[in-house]
């Protein structure tokens, strides 16, 4: 955009507890910064920011107002932190056609996201209800495909499928390790599954 009359609004969301976590006016410098070649030529353009952290861990305790199909993805989310951005121009929304062409295009994204995300669930809750579990390794196996899949990932609705080891099998996605019981070792004997950190990488 090229026009001086750009709003910018924040939601920080969270997990972190507040010792640990940034305040309202530090996510406001980097995140313009990081808009800068993306939303606007120069961050000059911006007249007016608005942040604000919103502490999932206290969802009970408050009320969040915004668009339905932009706050879900802050309380639906498996990242500690997530960053959503909302930038406004009235300049902009002249150039689009207005604000009912514009509702009219949210609302077919929304949409088009929404059932694509709704397919994308039901076809990971049918895997998993197909999955056989490994009780040697405590991991998950696809009986259609024969791959194994990582317990941890499979936690948070993803299917990441595991790499095949020699004594286990290792999670490219969260650096599990998970170690086979039923796998002998060089001298003939099944090793045995070692402490909490023999599960790491």
């Amino acid at each position: 955009m090229s026009s001086s009359d750009i709003e910018v609004e924040i939601v920080y969301s969270t997990a972190i507890k507040p010792a640990e976590r940034m305040d309202a006016d530090n996510v406001n410098k980097p995140t313009l910064d990081a808009l800068v070649g993306v939303a606007y030529a120069d961050d000059r353009q911006v007249r007016h920011v608005e942040s604000t952290v919103f502490d999932r861990s206290t969802l009970n305790e408050g009320m969040v107002h915004g668009r339905v199909e932009h706050i879900g993805r802050l309380f639906y989310s498996i990242h500690p932190h997530v960053v959503l951005i909302v930038v406004y121009s009235d300049v902009r929304l002249k150039e689009m056609g207005g604000s009912s062409t514009v509702q009219q295009r949210r609302y077919e994204e929304f949409n088009r996201d929404f059932n694509s995300a709704l397919a994308e669930a039901a076809t990971a809750a049918a895997k998993a209800t197909e999955d056989e579990f490994v009780p040697s390794a405590g991991v998950y196996r696809e009986p259609s495909t024969g791959y194994f899949v990582c317990p941890r990932c499979r936690g948070e609705n993803k299917r990441s499928l595991l790499v095949d080891g020699r004594e286990g099998f290792r999670c490219p996605v969260c650096s599990g390790y998970f170690h086979d019981n039923s796998r002998k070792t060089s001298s003939g004997i099944a090793e045995p599954r070692r402490g909490p950190n023999s599960w790491m990488v």
